[in-house]
């Protein structure tokens, strides 16, 4: 990893740590599993943060009372946010007494302090006047790592185990776009690492699309030629892996001790979906697909897997749904997918790192939303998640280094 010259070492010691922790599959094993809590209490992590920030946090002028300073934007929105929270709360209830089974309420309470959590992140972020490129990737890799060690451990005899796809993102993307070669190829060499002993097939996914607009990115835009060098040095190598996948998965599965569950599933799975498999996953997205015409108003966030495919994980949309409705959904994606437009051509303008590691998040946040959710509900991701959505809605995000 790079040099954090602006960080002490204590800093480093405590965002190393809480990212391994806090920001990895680590956060939910250890409150639910060591702790023995029957639900992912994650605001236990808040407390090390706000007593490690507590003068910056707490710190007022003259005496006056503490005030959370939000822009009339950022205010509407938690004030939307808010609003749809009781709304679905409503239904939900409704439901419920209705002869609905399940604790419906109480789910829909315990899924959406998510949603709540990450609207502040977002408003937060817009608002601030840079971007720590260093720190960011210093957590992110940290986060990566927690979830590596998990994986190999707690997780070891899973088939399939889940990592923070969004650290994931940024580990690869932001080195490659400052074009620092060493820190690069590292970084991807131990994302692709993670993501095949992690069996996660969204994960290997998301490490090809970050590598790729990285590198176009950085050879079309930025014009630095060892980004060229290595765009013809990766083309060449996923042309051989292509070709050679089977036997390539085969060894790593060996090397690493990969029971033969996870094997298949990162090696027969995911060849059956290049060639257009998964009939049952696009018959239940199609499926779900018809909910948009009837949750007009928020539905409540109480939905569960149906066999192996997660309704939020598998079709995001459904969560977007039953957070905001229909006639607050399609607002919501109208704007985000605007803003990101605006960042990926702000980055064509614009010869900027931090506006092109934004811009080249736009891609992993369309191919997220459509195979995998976790970005949006997973508390550990949507931090993260949260902080590059927040520098998208930042007025004065062409003008942050």
């Amino acid at each position: 990893m790079e040099r954090i010259d602006s960080l002490s070492i204590r800093d480093k010691i405590f965002w190393a740590l809480f990212a391994f922790v806090a920001l990895s599959s680590w956060s939910s094993y250890i409150v639910t599993n060591v702790l023995g809590l029957r639900s992912n209490v994650y605001e236990l992590y808040f407390i090390p943060l706000i007593i490690y920030y507590r003068r910056d946090i707490f710190k007022t002028d003259s005496g006056k009372k503490l005030k959370m300073k939000l822009s009339h934007k950022a205010f509407n929105y938690i004030g939307f946010v808010f609003c749809c929270f009781i709304v679905g709360l409503i239904v939900c209830g409704f439901k419920e007494f209705s002869g609905f089974s399940g604790n419906l309420i109480i789910e829909h309470i315990m899924a959406y302090r998510f949603v709540i959590y990450s609207a502040f992140i977002i408003c937060y972020f817009s608002q601030v006047n840079s971007i720590n490129l260093k720190l960011l990737l210093y957590i992110c890799f940290f986060s990566v790592l927690g979830d590596f060690v998990a994986i190999l451990t707690i997780h070891s005899a899973n088939y399939a185990s889940t990592v923070n796809l969004i650290a994931l993102s940024l580990i690869v993307i932001i080195p490659i776009v400052q074009n620092h070669i060493v820190i690069s190829i590292t970084n991807v060499l131990f994302a692709f690492v993670v993501a095949f002993r992690s069996s996660y097939r969204i994960s290997i996914v998301v490490v090809f699309v970050a590598i790729l607009f990285s590198l176009i990115y950085s050879a079309a835009i930025r014009k630095k030629m060892k980004s060229i060098l290595l765009l013809l040095l990766a083309m060449t190598a996923f042309v051989y892996l292509f070709q050679n996948f089977d036997v390539i998965v085969k060894a790593f599965s060996d090397s690493f001790g990969m029971n033969y569950a996870s094997y298949r599933r990162i090696s027969y799975r995911l060849t059956e979906a290049l060639h257009g498999g998964e009939i049952g996953r696009s018959e239940i997205y199609l499926e779900r697909l018809q909910l948009c015409t009837s949750e007009v108003i928020p539905f409540g966030l109480y939905r569960r897997a149906v066999g192996e495919y997660g309704w939020y994980t598998d079709t995001p949309f459904v969560f977007i749904l039953d957070a905001f409705g229909l006639i607050g959904g399609i607002p919501v994606l109208f704007l985000a997918i605007r803003k990101g437009v605006k960042i990926c051509v702000l980055s064509l303008k614009k010869n900027l790192p931090c506006l092109g590691i934004l811009a080249i998040m736009f891609p992993i946040y369309i191919v997220l939303f459509i195979f995998n959710g976790t970005f949006l509900f997973w508390t550990y991701v949507s931090c993260l998640s949260g902080i590059v959505l927040g520098y998208w809605f930042n007025p004065n995000v062409n003008q942050i280094e």
